[in-house]
């Protein structure tokens, strides 16, 4: 299947051009994640336009000085994205490039594309073997994404629009649909505390502008200024035997110093997906505070990240240009965002309740016998007698039983006996 992107807007009846158009970021919180695509993957936003559209921009990556390229297809929304995309296309095309940066679809000032719902489908991406992507900022009301058929809710790609007139909101109404994450349960899968006896083996020794120490159950992360700083963390043993798409929301609680950037990324690293790679990577934003912060990353908005957890390689920033400071106290893993951005930092609500003794007031469920419990044969298919109830629980005890069975008996046997003796008769 070729490398797709999906995007949904209303059709609408076209508006005459006003002299003043608009320019519009269309797009969440500015991350700015570089997704490498192949040919096979299929990316696709949901896009809300409230006016007519002169140019759609798309934020494109490059990772070498050669022609990376895709093809676009743009189909009216109809019903549903499998029906959208069988029915005619309004425009397509092929966009070649070499540098990152902002690449244009265009309209004719007397022909815009009508504001309403869209998709827009991009395919063949790096067909000619040179690596090839788009770039994802933070989740955005105007848009939703699809990566390869499954809903991404935190992303959002970046796009710049224009549009012919300057209507009041930057998007129109757009219903977004439900995550597909299991929120049914709210607590971690597995929890990486660098307090933890064997916490020095959660991370290399070293990394590249970075030197690691641990102190008083802190992962502190010295960075030297410059391009690129990042370091190896590895899953525990426990968050190593959890499935990635089960658990595909990563939390940390971390704290940055003053002035440091405010985006960083996470490669992953699976038994289905060999990292670090462009293919296999997540931004996200810190807050801009200094103060100890909680930040839910979900690695499942890249459909890559799938299989047994391995390890990652964290980029607390692309670069920096002053030396600075990171801080993490633990990593944690739940299934859904909802679950990650509710959690108050208390882990002890998960621990298991111990099991209460039975009080003394109630009687004790004697042992069985090894009379009571036949024993069982191997590949016998009778079924264990099911105990009889004992008399501390009102039933009737062995003896008892046997005794009322001898007195029918005996009655049985009387009644038959004066029968004969009166047919006699």
């Amino acid at each position: 299947m070729a490398a797709a992107f999906i995007v949904f807007i209303t059709a609408a009846a076209q508006r005459p051009i006003a002299a003043e158009s608009k320019t519009v970021d269309f797009s969440g919180v500015k991350i700015g994640n570089a997704r490498q695509l192949t040919t096979s993957d299929i990316v696709g936003a949901v896009l809300s336009f409230s006016a007519d559209v002169q140019k759609i921009s798309i934020a494109c990556a490059c990772w070498k000085n050669e022609d990376a390229s895709f093809t676009y297809t743009i189909y009216p929304f109809e019903e549903d994205y499998d029906t959208s995309v069988q029915k005619e296309p309004v425009k397509t095309g092929t966009i070649t490039y070499n540098t990152d940066g902002f690449q244009d679809i265009e309209w004719t000032e007397e022909e815009p594309l009508a504001k309403g719902v869209y998709v827009l489908e991009i395919t063949n991406a790096g067909e000619n073997g040179v690596q090839t992507g788009i770039r994802y900022d933070g989740e955005y009301e105007g848009q939703y994404v699809y990566e390869n058929g499954i809903y991404t809710p935190d992303n959002s790609l970046r796009l710049q629009v224009v549009y012919t007139t300057s209507p009041e909101a930057d998007y129109g109404e757009l219903q977004k649909p439900e995550t597909g994450q299991d929120e049914s349960d709210p607590a971690p899968g597995a929890v990486m505390f660098f307090s933890d006896d064997e916490a020095d083996t959660y991370f290399n020794e070293s990394g590249n502008l970075i030197a690691p120490e641990l102190q008083d159950g802190i992962l502190r992360l010295n960075i030297t200024a410059g391009s690129d700083p990042n370091i190896y963390i590895f899953a525990s043993e426990d968050a190593s035997t959890l499935l990635a798409e089960e658990y595909p929301v990563l939390l940390f609680k971390v704290r940055r110093s003053e002035g440091s950037p405010l985006t960083g990324q996470f490669f992953f690293n699976t038994v289905n997906f060999t990292g670090p790679s462009a293919a296999g990577a997540v931004s996200f934003a810190y807050e801009d505070t200094t103060d100890w912060q909680m930040i839910a990353v979900n690695l499942g908005n890249n459909t890559n990240y799938t299989g047994e957890i391995i390890s990652y390689r964290y980029d607390p920033f692309s670069a920096t240009e002053a030396d600075c400071t990171i801080e993490i106290e633990w990593i944690a893993f739940f299934r859904s965002t909802a679950a990650a951005k509710a959690f108050n930092g208390d882990f002890t609500q998960f621990e298991n309740e111990e099991t209460p003794a039975p009080s003394s007031a109630e009687p004790e469920t004697p042992a069985p016998t090894a009379a009571a419990t036949p024993s069982a044969t191997t590949g016998s298919a009778t079924a264990r007698a099911t105990q009889a109830p004992s008399e501390s629980d009102g039933g009737l005890s062995q003896t008892a039983i046997i005794v009322i069975v001898c007195v029918a008996a005996v009655i049985v046997i009387a009644v038959v006996v004066i029968i004969i003796i009166k047919k006699k008769r």
